[in-house]
């Protein structure tokens, strides 16, 4: 698969994953068929059970921008 780390997996993953284990798929046989981990099968259904979500949440950089402040004056010049 595509996937780098720091990256989260696609919603048609994560449904298709949560699919075959809902439809009775051991989750040991679901991580391997799906090339994840097992511990994030069980995080997902636990995400599921308790905040009813499946999609990725945003993730947050903690860092800003480092040329936020000159944006506008770059723009000048590169126009």
């Amino acid at each position: 698969m595509g996937w780098r780390r720091g990256q989260a997996y696609s919603d048609d993953l994560r449904h298709r994953v949560l699919a075959a284990i809902d439809d009775g798929m051991p989750a040991y046989q679901t991580a391997k068929v799906f090339e994840v981990s097992v511990s994030y099968i069980y995080k997902a259904l636990e995400r599921r059970r308790t905040a009813g979500e499946v999609s990725a949440r945003p993730q947050r950089s903690q860092f800003g921008r480092k040329l936020a402040p000159f944006q506008d004056a770059l723009r000048v010049k590169l126009s």
